[in-house]
């Protein structure tokens, strides 16, 4: 997080913030989620913990669930989709992310870039399924779609966000198991609330406030391979 701030505007949290950063706060709580990583790692969550290092006037890079997703073949293979950034000033992310791949061996692949994507903003997996939930209207393209559903050998669902405060998928839709997804009901058009009502057997709802206020979604639940459920979410 050394370079961490904010010089402009990307979304409607960020107005009014240029040169407010607390810098102290920010890399504490960015030890916080390592730390809680780290644990996740010791509890056997996840396998491995990598710590890719900043870079100079890249300050969105801590966002790094955005410049790509890591899938994997039929074969269980992982590979890398990079994305194509709403914003230029976060394109040479992408590129850093590349590199760090190809040094571990793991391919990667380009699209067009006419065609916007933001990695795991928008693209969240749907345990025990070969499903990505694909968010779009904001940082990611509808056309995309067809694109990645042979890219990537998977099921695409398109749910379209109308809501400035909910520019990424992950910000208002959070899956807990194969059954179950929380989700803020005014992120999406009534076609998309209505799609997700037709695949998941329970759907909760959080409230616009919570989900804008405290960020309750942008949160991460994962199972370890024994099936205990682990999740980080904000502070509220």
């Amino acid at each position: 997080p050394e370079f961490f701030d904010v010089v402009d505007v990307k979304n409607p949290y960020m107005k009014d913030q240029i040169g407010k950063v607390k810098s102290d706060l920010a890399h504490q709580q960015w030890e916080n989620l390592s730390l809680a990583f780290e644990n996740w790692k010791k509890d056997s969550v996840i396998s491995k913990l990598e710590i890719v290092a900043g870079s100079p006037n890249l300050e969105d890079m801590v966002f790094c669930a955005n410049p790509f997703i890591m899938w994997k073949d039929e074969s269980g293979n992982p590979f890398v989709l990079l994305s194509n950034m709403q914003f230029e000033n976060r394109q040479s992310e992408v590129d850093i992310f590349e590199e760090y791949f190809n040094q571990q061996s793991i391919p990667t692949i380009r699209i067009s870039p006419n065609i916007k994507i933001e990695g795991n903003g928008d693209l969240i997996p749907h345990h025990g399924k070969r499903t990505l939930w694909m968010g779009y209207g904001y940082r990611t393209d509808i056309d995309v779609a067809n694109l990645l559903t042979e890219i990537l050998n998977a099921h695409i669902i398109p749910l379209k966000l109308v809501s400035e405060h909910f520019y990424h998928l992950d910000t208002c839709f959070c899956i807990i198991d194969e059954d179950h997804v929380v989700i803020c009901k005014e992120a999406f058009d009534e076609e998309s609330y209505q799609k997700i009502k037709a695949v998941f057997s329970f759907v909760y709802q959080i409230s616009l406030q919570e989900a804008k206020n405290n960020f309750a979604l942008n949160s991460l639940v994962m199972t370890s391979l024994s099936g205990e459920k682990f999740a980080i979410l904000p502070l509220g």
